[in-house]
């Protein structure tokens, strides 16, 4: 295990597949239900003195977190700060969703179920159900037909 910080910290194969559950070392992830609150994963497996398989995250900003990287006196991976690491249980964390994969989800046109239309209505004043008509979907289409040769995009922060 290094002392610089940020580094990475190898368990045996057999304990970083079953503590992981998904995650992999240098992954980015951020807390279930905190997509604000991001970070690193710097350590896969047990921690002594705590039952089951943990992650050991450290948080972006330098602070954050509870400790350096080691907790009871001993040292599980170097941390960019002195409390900007914590260990979480891998329900706590989520690796979120690929960007292409979140583009695709955004701008989706032609994958609407039948159900899926027939709930996409607004009510009225007098409170009568009016369907609502996606219009310009044919311009979407053709601008995502090449969406495999896109180079760049600009996003902002979505919740």
């Amino acid at each position: 295990m290094g002392d610089r910080a940020g580094s990475l910290t190898t368990v045996p194969h057999r304990m970083a597949a079953a503590a992981g559950a998904g995650f992999r070392l240098g992954q980015r992830v951020h807390a279930a239900g905190d997509p604000r609150r991001a970070g690193t994963v710097r350590y896969l497996g047990p921690v002594d003195g705590h039952a089951g398989d943990w992650v050991g995250v450290d948080w972006d900003g330098g602070a954050g977190g509870r400790h350096d990287g080691s907790l009871a006196g001993r040292r599980y991976f170097a941390a960019a700060g002195d409390r900007s690491a914590s260990f979480a249980r891998p329900a706590a964390l989520s690796p979120g969703i690929a960007l292409r994969d979140a583009i695709r989800l955004r701008y989706r046109v032609d994958d609407f179920t039948k159900e899926e239309q027939d709930e996409m209505y607004v009510f009225s004043t007098s409170q009568k159900r009016v369907s609502v008509e996606l219009v310009g979907t044919n311009k979407v289409r053709e601008k995502l037909k090449n969406f495999d040769e896109l180079l760049c995009a600009s996003v902002s922060f979505m919740e």
